[in-house]
Protein backbone atom coordinates (compact mmCIF):
# COMPACT_ATOMS: atom_id res chain seq x y z
CA UNK A 1 0.00 0.00 0.00
CA UNK A 2 1.54 3.65 -0.62
CA UNK A 3 2.27 5.85 1.72
CA UNK A 4 -0.20 8.58 2.42
CA UNK A 5 1.49 12.15 2.38
CA UNK A 6 -0.50 13.22 5.55
CA UNK A 7 1.52 10.80 7.51
CA UNK A 8 3.81 12.73 9.37
CA UNK A 9 4.66 9.75 11.56
CA UNK A 10 7.98 9.37 10.13
CA UNK A 11 8.90 13.16 10.55
CA UNK A 12 11.61 13.58 13.09
CA UNK A 13 10.01 16.67 14.53
CA UNK A 14 6.94 14.75 15.53
CA UNK A 15 9.31 12.17 17.70
CA UNK A 16 11.25 14.99 19.39
CA UNK A 17 7.91 16.69 20.23
CA UNK A 18 7.06 13.73 21.77
CA UNK A 19 9.78 13.08 23.72
CA UNK A 20 8.99 16.35 24.76
CA UNK A 21 5.60 15.18 25.88
CA UNK A 22 3.51 17.42 23.78
CA UNK A 23 0.13 16.55 23.83
CA UNK A 24 -0.61 17.67 20.46
CA UNK A 25 2.06 15.54 18.53
CA UNK A 26 0.48 12.85 20.86
CA UNK A 27 -3.06 13.63 19.42
CA UNK A 28 -1.79 13.41 16.06
CA UNK A 29 -0.26 9.99 16.55
CA UNK A 30 -3.38 8.60 18.23
CA UNK A 31 -5.40 10.09 15.38
CA UNK A 32 -3.49 8.38 12.45
CA UNK A 33 -2.35 4.86 14.59
CA UNK A 34 -5.56 4.06 16.25
CA UNK A 35 -7.81 3.17 13.75
CA UNK A 36 -4.80 1.61 11.82
CA UNK A 37 -3.77 -0.38 14.68
CA UNK A 38 -7.56 -1.33 15.16
CA UNK A 39 -7.91 -2.92 11.88
CA UNK A 40 -4.46 -4.82 12.13
CA UNK A 41 -5.32 -6.20 15.36
CA UNK A 42 -9.29 -7.48 14.50
CA UNK A 43 -7.29 -8.93 11.43
CA UNK A 44 -5.27 -11.00 13.62
CA UNK A 45 -7.99 -12.48 15.08
CA UNK A 46 -9.18 -10.16 18.08
CA UNK A 47 -12.44 -9.37 18.87
CA UNK A 48 -13.26 -5.65 17.90
CA UNK A 49 -13.73 -4.61 21.40
CA UNK A 50 -10.38 -6.15 22.56
CA UNK A 51 -8.75 -4.68 19.21
CA UNK A 52 -9.54 -1.22 20.72
CA UNK A 53 -8.47 -1.91 23.86
CA UNK A 54 -5.15 -3.49 22.47
CA UNK A 55 -4.86 -0.29 20.86
CA UNK A 56 -5.50 1.94 23.39
CA UNK A 57 -2.76 0.16 25.48
CA UNK A 58 -0.36 0.17 22.72
CA UNK A 59 -0.97 4.32 22.41
CA UNK A 60 -0.76 4.34 26.38
CA UNK A 61 2.71 2.75 26.07
CA UNK A 62 3.70 5.28 23.61
CA UNK A 63 2.56 7.91 25.79
CA UNK A 64 4.40 6.76 28.63
CA UNK A 65 7.59 6.25 27.29
CA UNK A 66 7.83 8.71 24.57
CA UNK A 67 10.49 10.82 26.73
CA UNK A 68 13.16 7.90 26.59
CA UNK A 69 12.45 6.67 22.32
CA UNK A 70 15.20 7.34 20.45
CA UNK A 71 15.17 10.12 18.36
CA UNK A 72 15.02 8.28 15.29
CA UNK A 73 12.75 5.63 16.29
CA UNK A 74 9.75 5.45 13.83
CA UNK A 75 6.30 6.00 15.23
CA UNK A 76 4.25 3.14 12.86
CA UNK A 77 6.76 0.41 13.37
CA UNK A 78 7.34 0.78 16.74
CA UNK A 79 3.22 1.04 17.43
CA UNK A 80 2.79 -1.59 15.26
CA UNK A 81 5.18 -4.26 17.07
CA UNK A 82 3.85 -2.84 20.42
CA UNK A 83 0.23 -4.21 19.51
CA UNK A 84 1.33 -7.46 17.68
CA UNK A 85 3.65 -8.14 20.98
CA UNK A 86 0.43 -7.68 22.97
CA UNK A 87 -2.04 -9.65 21.02
CA UNK A 88 1.06 -12.43 21.15
CA UNK A 89 0.82 -11.87 24.92
CA UNK A 90 -2.54 -12.31 25.16
CA UNK A 91 -3.24 -15.47 23.28
CA UNK A 92 -0.39 -16.94 25.23
CA UNK A 93 -1.96 -16.36 28.32
CA UNK A 94 -5.11 -17.79 27.14
CA UNK A 95 -3.60 -20.69 25.74
CA UNK A 96 -2.07 -21.15 29.61
CA UNK A 97 -4.82 -20.71 30.76
CA UNK A 98 -6.89 -22.97 28.95
CA UNK A 99 -4.10 -26.07 29.10
CA UNK A 100 -4.44 -25.82 33.06
CA UNK A 101 -8.05 -25.22 33.55
CA UNK A 102 -9.16 -27.76 30.23
CA UNK A 103 -10.73 -24.77 28.57
CA UNK A 104 -11.08 -25.69 24.71
CA UNK A 105 -9.71 -21.87 23.56
CA UNK A 106 -12.20 -20.88 21.49
CA UNK A 107 -11.69 -17.25 21.94
CA UNK A 108 -8.88 -17.86 20.58
CA UNK A 109 -10.49 -18.06 16.77
CA UNK A 110 -10.72 -15.59 14.29
CA UNK A 111 -14.36 -14.01 15.08
CA UNK A 112 -16.36 -14.57 11.92
CA UNK A 113 -17.20 -11.89 10.07
CA UNK A 114 -20.94 -10.68 10.09
CA UNK A 115 -23.24 -11.24 7.57
CA UNK A 116 -24.04 -8.20 5.69
CA UNK A 117 -27.18 -6.47 6.18
CA UNK A 118 -28.14 -5.90 2.44
CA UNK A 119 -27.12 -8.70 0.20
CA UNK A 120 -25.24 -6.82 -2.78
CA UNK A 121 -22.70 -7.86 -4.91
CA UNK A 122 -20.03 -5.84 -2.84
CA UNK A 123 -21.10 -6.87 0.36
CA UNK A 124 -20.83 -10.96 -0.51
CA UNK A 125 -17.33 -10.16 -1.84
CA UNK A 126 -16.18 -8.68 1.41
CA UNK A 127 -17.48 -11.48 3.09
CA UNK A 128 -16.15 -13.82 0.72
CA UNK A 129 -12.38 -11.90 1.34
CA UNK A 130 -12.88 -11.61 4.97
CA UNK A 131 -13.02 -15.55 5.16
CA UNK A 132 -10.84 -15.98 3.07
CA UNK A 133 -8.66 -13.82 4.96
CA UNK A 134 -9.55 -15.94 8.31
CA UNK A 135 -8.33 -19.06 6.53
CA UNK A 136 -4.92 -18.26 6.26
CA UNK A 137 -2.10 -19.12 8.40
CA UNK A 138 -1.27 -16.39 11.24
CA UNK A 139 2.38 -15.49 9.49
CA UNK A 140 0.87 -14.74 6.08
CA UNK A 141 -2.42 -12.98 7.84
CA UNK A 142 0.34 -10.71 9.72
CA UNK A 143 2.14 -9.67 6.98
CA UNK A 144 -0.76 -9.08 4.85
CA UNK A 145 -2.73 -6.88 7.53
CA UNK A 146 0.47 -5.04 7.83
CA UNK A 147 0.59 -3.94 4.67
CA UNK A 148 -2.95 -3.91 3.44
CA UNK A 149 -4.65 -2.82 6.66
CA UNK A 150 -2.27 -0.73 8.69
CA UNK A 151 -0.43 0.70 5.51
CA UNK A 152 2.78 0.04 6.65
CA UNK A 153 5.36 -0.69 3.77
CA UNK A 154 7.11 -3.83 3.24
CA UNK A 155 10.36 -2.56 4.79
CA UNK A 156 8.24 -1.27 7.93
CA UNK A 157 6.50 -4.99 7.97
CA UNK A 158 9.02 -6.47 8.30
CA UNK A 159 10.42 -4.72 11.32
CA UNK A 160 7.49 -5.00 12.85
CA UNK A 161 7.64 -8.98 12.31
CA UNK A 162 11.39 -9.32 13.19
CA UNK A 163 12.15 -10.37 9.26
CA UNK A 164 14.20 -9.59 6.52
CA UNK A 165 12.31 -7.74 3.77
CA UNK A 166 12.59 -10.57 1.33
CA UNK A 167 10.77 -12.84 3.54
CA UNK A 168 8.26 -10.45 4.02
CA UNK A 169 7.65 -10.07 0.21
CA UNK A 170 7.36 -14.07 0.07
CA UNK A 171 4.78 -14.00 2.42
CA UNK A 172 2.74 -11.53 0.79
CA UNK A 173 2.94 -13.18 -2.54
CA UNK A 174 1.74 -16.39 -0.67
CA UNK A 175 -1.08 -14.60 0.64
CA UNK A 176 -1.96 -13.51 -2.04
CA UNK A 177 -1.98 -16.42 -4.05
CA UNK A 178 -3.81 -18.27 -1.43
CA UNK A 179 -6.50 -15.44 -1.55
CA UNK A 180 -6.73 -15.60 -5.27
CA UNK A 181 -6.65 -19.25 -4.80
CA UNK A 182 -9.56 -19.21 -2.32
CA UNK A 183 -11.55 -16.18 -4.08
CA UNK A 184 -11.44 -18.28 -7.52
CA UNK A 185 -12.42 -21.43 -5.67
CA UNK A 186 -15.86 -20.38 -4.21
CA UNK A 187 -16.46 -18.12 -7.40
CA UNK A 188 -16.95 -21.67 -9.41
Amino acid sequence: MNRQPEDALEDAALTAALRRGDGVAYAEVYRQLRPRLCGFLRHLGAHPARAEELAQETLLRLARHAASLPPNTRMRPWSFAVARHLWLDERRRLLLAAAHDGWPGHALQVEPPLAPDVATEAARTRLRLDRAIAELSEPLREALSLTAVGGLSAEEAAVVLGIEGAALRQRLARARSALLARLGEEAR
